[in-house]
């Protein structure tokens, strides 16, 4: 396959894909080939040295934005259920009507659970910054008690209350950087669902 054939066959294969990203990923592939031609090969050996085509398209597509491999996905089994519904058997159908009470309920039961479980995440995180603000907060308010003790002449119940707040900021700062490293985990776990969910829909 020489390069232009190449490239003809990926632009058809992304076609209602984002253009720029579609070109991007052209033009990455047609400076791979044109650097293996300076090298000696010819553009059937450079091509052929990219691997499978069909890979290539698919890892492109991993590398497309979600919403979009979601859009053309969709679309594309719109069309496989369109040509299938045709070919559907009269037993199939009634089958999936009389199914419909069992598979509807847990398959909403099943996103429910998905969905709470997600929101847990984000509320155990959101919790960790609120009571690290509070505690860093208190810091204030045991600096603040430290000096009227002082100046009422408690100097012990002073150095209580400034070494309160000073353990309250420790506490805060531990809570801070908790909460910073779980949002950075649950914003891991959902791109990892994101490219879990492309590579299914692409069956990559």
């Amino acid at each position: 396959m020489r390069k232009n054939e190449f490239i003809n066959e990926i632009r058809g294969a992304l076609r209602g894909y984002p253009r720029n990203e579609v070109e991007n990923s052209i033009e990455f592939y047609s400076e791979m080939i044109e650097d293996r031609v300076e090298n000696g090969m010819t553009e059937e050996q450079a091509v052929a040295s990219l691997g499978n085509i069909d890979m290539i398209i698919k890892n492109i597509k991993l590398d497309m934005p979600l919403k979009s491999v979601i859009r053309e996905t969709a679309k594309e089994r719109k069309e496989e259920r369109i040509r299938e519904n045709k070919q559907m058997s009269a037993g199939t159908i009634i089958l999936l009507i009389l199914g419909a009470p069992l598979w509807i309920p847990l398959l909403i039961v099943a996103m429910s659970l998905f969905l709470v479980f997600f929101i847990l995440l984000w509320v155990f995180d959101i919790v960790l910054f609120v009571v690290g603000i509070a505690l860093a907060v208190s810091l204030a308010g045991g600096v603040i008690g430290g000096v009227m003790s002082f100046i009422a002449g408690n100097p012990g119940t002073g150095i209580a209350w400034i070494g309160a707040g000073i353990a309250a900021l420790g506490l805060a700062i531990f809570l801070f950087i908790a909460g910073v490293g779980m949002a950075k985990a649950n914003l891991g776990i959902l791109g990892s669902m994101a490219r879990g969910t492309k590579r299914r829909m692409l069956g990559a």
